[in-house]
This record gives C-alpha cells, structure tokens and sequence, in this order.
C-alpha cells in the first residue's frame, strides 16, 4: 500500500489546497496499487480514489480542469525498448571507432529491417447517412518484410523487401548493396536484429555476396535494442 501524502496543516479539508496536493501526488501513482485494473488514470478514476481514500468529492470535470491548470495533458505514451545489453557500451564504441578510421573510398552503411503490415488502418472519414465504407483485409496476418541499408555519408537509403524476415531476406540486400559498391570499396555494415539473430549466417553470407575483385562487405553489430 501506498502512503498518503502529507496532509497539509490541520487535516484534510474540503480546500484547494488540499485537492491539488492530493491530485498532484496521486496523478504520479499507478492505478493498479489502488486498486484498478487499468494502467492509465481516468478523470473518473481519480475522482473516485479521491472520495474512497479522504472522503473529498470532486466531479471528474473538477478533476479534469484541474490535471489542466497543473500543466498535465492527455497524450500517447511512447514505447521505449529495454536497455539490456551488456555489451551495449562495447559495441557503441567499436561502431564509432570504426567510423572515425573512414577513409575516404569506404562507404558506412546502417542497417536493419521492419515488418510491414498490408491491414489498412481504418479511422473516422465521411461518409453519407446510412452507408459504411467498406475496405478489403489483405489475408490473415499476411505481411511484408523490409531490409534496408542506410548511407552514413549521402544519406541514400537501399532496401529489399521479400515474404519472409531470414537470411535470404538479408544476403538480398548485401547482393543490392555489393553491386551498388565501386571495386576499391570497404564498406562497414552496422545493425542488429538480423546481424544480431543470424550473426555466423549473417557474417558468411557477407563473404559469400562479395565476388573477387570488387568491393567487400564487413558486418558490425549493434546493441540488441536502442532506449534513446
């Protein structure tokens, strides 16, 4: 159980004070350690834990006006990945290394690929009364995958996409990247994921794209997730 909050000098009273006090601390806390099975606040739901802990009822418009005046706004949240690496600082250091020794015929290209959902995104459009846009699914959970190589120094981007995220998927797009490279070139590939998933598979099949004679390909890996 959570403790109150220090309640301000002779209890808590029906004053602005002390709501604002209260909802202050309160808006910070988790819903679930009061009780709700939700992950966000409600208005209503802050309205009602108010009433259940001190007895001070508010209105969830109060609530909500409120949340307002104290500076909050109801926004998305953001995901952000897990910085679980241990050898996340190694590998960040090897990366920038490696683009500081740059000669001027390498090329350094960033890494990595993404799913592609073919499900449209249905939202709020006119339409007349009584009828109903209607728009086709592409197939159960059918997807495309993407890989795609970013150039660190021109900013062009390569990409491939095909059926399925595996080694195929990425030894196309060394293949791509190999073909766009001039003989003299060294170039540096730094991702994760698939470098990361597949990395023997991911390291031969980079010898194997580059033929005798023209550019070479070297793999560097990256942290497993990027929290920043």
């Amino acid at each position: 159980m959570v403790a109150d909050p220090a309640p301000p000098r002779g209890g808590w009273e029906a004053t602005p004070d002390s709501f604002q006090r209260l909802l202050r601390w309160l808006v910070e806390q988790p819903p679930q350690t009061f009780g709700w099975c939700r992950t966000r606040w409600s208005c209503a739901a802050l309205a009602l834990t108010i009433t259940a802990r001190i007895g001070l009822s508010y209105s969830r418009e109060t609530v909500r006006r409120e949340l307002h005046s104290q500076g909050w706004e109801w926004k998305r949240a953001k995901l952000k990945a897990k910085d679980d690496d241990p050898e996340r600082a190694r590998k960040l250091a090897r990366t920038g290394a490696t683009i500081e020794r740059l000669r001027r015929d390498e090329a350094f290209f960033w890494v990595d690929e993404l799913d592609i959902h073919l499900l449209a995104k249905v939202g709020y459009q006119w339409m007349l009364k009584g009828t109903q846009v209607e728009i086709p699914t592409p197939g159960q959970n059918r997807k495309q995958y993407l890989a795609g190589a970013l150039d660190l120094r021109t900013g062009e981007i390569h990409y491939v996409i095909g059926p399925g995220k595996n080694n195929l998927l990425f030894r196309q797009l060394l293949a791509l990247l190999s073909g766009a490279l001039r003989p003299a070139d060294q170039t540096p590939l730094c991702g994760r994921r698939q470098l990361q998933n597949s990395q023997g598979q991911g390291r031969r099949s980079v010898a194997r794209e580059t033929p005798a004679g023209e550019g070479s390909l070297a793999a560097e890996l990256l942290p497993e997730s990027e929290p920043d």
